[in-house]
């Protein structure tokens, strides 16, 4: 959109959206919707279950309606917002998701909806294989719970409790609640309520209906399992503001060959203690498939790791039980540039659902879409490069955004 400002440089318009912070990636994806393009939020028929209920609050005038492919747009997702973009398009490229039929309810209007709606795709710090941090914050994704006096459980207890102090408008109006707003009704809803605060239980948790199950490694395992839509080009920023633990020297690396890692100086204090616990986590059996090296998801921005940051890596699970199953990792190693669609997997050649290469190293002339694109790392901790900037770190973020926000604009141009 936009015009041309004085000096003739086009001007873009930029969106918003305000998603529920605590939501599924499949609720936030539908919100982000309708945003868009007005409407009443869906979340589908197979939301409406356990006391939650199909749809939310109505946009009756979405930020953007004339989006489709004649009219793409940029996406860029800090965290798990570049999860929820990724589930949107995978709502968007399955014909028989409910947004779909929506769409053809309202008549259809512009072009057939696909993933071209989505010119590009540009994820900061974003989990995109998940993140252990649920699994020490209490969550357990094997059996789908949250242990009782877990910091996760003391979290969502402060949350229900100013949940019932505010008669249960906190969840609709600040964490986007709608579709539990019913449940949340009567004196049903405060037996609810009170059974989350005291035994960390609810139909949310047990739905998985909320963002948690979704980060975890489990989770994005889940939805690494869709591959890279070809239609549209990605880009993604890895942070990281760990280094090698000073106790390490003596403790572990002497006798195990192991570095645990530890916050920077220059790490925001909110995010030290989750970097620290996170640079030397050990996984609780079972572990996340059998191939799994506590090692190698240690080097970290505060939450998420650096090694869940590139680009998604799949795993192909072939049984359903966890402790005999067999996994093919399909790339861990970055494939050869000039190689993309394929990877190297234990002296086989496999397709790669999620091809990827170093971003300093390609021209935009090269870049193609359906790859995903990996920044060098970026010495920031997960809340500097997204809301709060300290010192010198403000200009570091500028700087940064200013990079993000033109390299799409620049792969355009080139075509």
């Amino acid at each position: 959109g936009g015009g041309a400002d004085g000096e003739g440089r086009q001007q873009r318009r930029v969106f918003m959206p305000s998603l529920g912070p605590l939501s599924s990636h499949h609720a936030r994806a539908c919100e982000l919707y309708f945003q868009l393009k007005g409407g009443r939020v869906d979340l589908g028929p197979n939301h409406a279950r356990n006391g939650a209920t199909r749809y939310g609050r109505t946009y009756e005038q979405g930020m953007y309606p004339e989006w489709d492919s004649e009219h793409p747009l940029h996406f860029v997702g800090h965290s798990m917002g570049g999860d929820t973009i990724r589930t949107l398009m995978n709502l968007l490229a399955d014909e028989r998701s409910h947004l779909h039929a929506h769409w053809k309810r309202e008549g259809g209007a512009g072009s057939a909806m696909s993933t071209a709606w989505m010119k590009s795709l540009t994820t900061v710090s974003t989990p995109l294989n998940g993140t252990p941090a649920v699994d020490f914050l209490g969550y357990d994704s094997f059996n789908k719970k949250v242990r009782i006096l877990s910091p996760l459980h003391l979290l969502l207890a402060l949350v229900m409790a100013i949940e019932l102090a505010s008669c249960k408008t906190f969840g609709k109006h600040v964490l986007g609640w709608d579709h539990w707003s019913e449940a949340h009704r009567g004196w049903g809803g405060v037996l609810l309520i009170l059974r989350c605060i005291f035994m960390a239980q609810h139909p949310m948790i047990d739905n998985e209906d909320w963002c948690v199950p979704d980060v975890s490694i489990r989770g994005a395992m889940k939805l690494n399992e869709t591959p890279t839509h070809r239609t549209t080009y990605y880009f993604s920023y890895v942070t990281e503001t760990s280094r090698p633990c000073p106790l390490s020297m003596t403790l572990l690396r002497d006798r195990l060959n192991k570095e645990p890692r530890w916050p920077s100086p220059r790490t925001h204090p909110l995010m030290m203690w989750l970097s620290a616990v996170v640079g030397s986590w050990r996984h609780t059996l079972p572990v996340p498939y059998p191939a799994w090296r506590d090692e190698d998801w240690w080097n970290n921005d505060g939450p998420v790791p650096v090694h869940s940051q590139k680009f998604p890596i799949i795993f192909n699970n072939k049984s359903s039980s966890p402790s005999s199953s067999t996994w093919v990792i399909s790339s861990v190693d970055t494939p050869p540039h000039d190689n993309l669609r394929t990877a190297a997997v234990e002296g086989h050649v496999s397709t790669n659902p999620h091809p990827a290469a170093p971003l300093e190293q390609s021209d935009a002339s090269d870049i193609q879409p359906g790859v995903w694109y990996f920044s060098d790392t970026v010495h920031m901790d997960h809340m500097s490069v997204s809301m709060d900037p300290r010192g010198a770190q403000t200009e570091q973020q500028q700087r940064l955004y200013i990079a993000i926000l033109k390299r799409p604009r620049l792969v355009s141009v080139s075509r």
